[in-house]
């Protein structure tokens, strides 16, 4: 008994699909793509997927090996036949409850990042930012201060997980 497990890519639907920032003086200033990274998640794993399928059945076939021999091993030590199958047994259960697809990498990152770029002059400033979901209604509203530094770029930087 073998059993393997092969990643999968599942998009996360999301309620906030773009944001707008309404500066101090009024002027509202819209969002825009900057990386897509569910596609270049999907891209990767649909590249990857032949090298990931033979790593992956593999491993399966020597763990299962192994497992074969280490009860083997325990039947002829023992000249017992019922603790060979028990280890058989014990070993094939460990190793499917362990068998998992490696999608530790995915599930941490964002599926998209959002930018907006506009001009301030130096000081502190108070901004508003407006999350819109699909429908580009505000589904969440966060004021945040902004200190502008002369000669330096300022960033800021908000999660929406939502």
């Amino acid at each position: 008994y073998i059993k393997v497990a092969f990643p999968a890519y599942k998009r996360i639907p999301h309620s906030i699909s773009a944001f707008r920032v309404e500066l101090p003086n009024g002027q509202q200033v819209n969002s825009y793509l900057a990386q897509d990274l569910a596609t270049i998640a999907e891209k990767t794993l649909k590249d990857e997927v032949a090298k990931i399928y033979a790593k992956t059945i593999a491993a399966a076939v020597i763990k299962y090996i192994a497992a074969a021999q280490a009860a083997k091993a325990v039947e002829e030590q023992t000249n017992n036949a019922l603790l060979g199958l028990l280890a058989k047994k014990a070993l094939n259960v460990t190793m499917a409850m362990f068998a998992r697809a490696d999608t530790r990498t995915w599930v941490t990152l964002p599926s998209n990042i959002l930018m907006s770029r506009f001009f301030m002059p130096v000081g502190t400033h108070e901004i508003t930012v407006y999350f819109l979901n699909a429908n580009l209604n505000v589904v969440k509203t966060q004021k945040i201060t902004v200190q502008v530094v002369d000669g330096q770029k300022t960033f800021v930087a908000l999660e929406s997980l939502k």
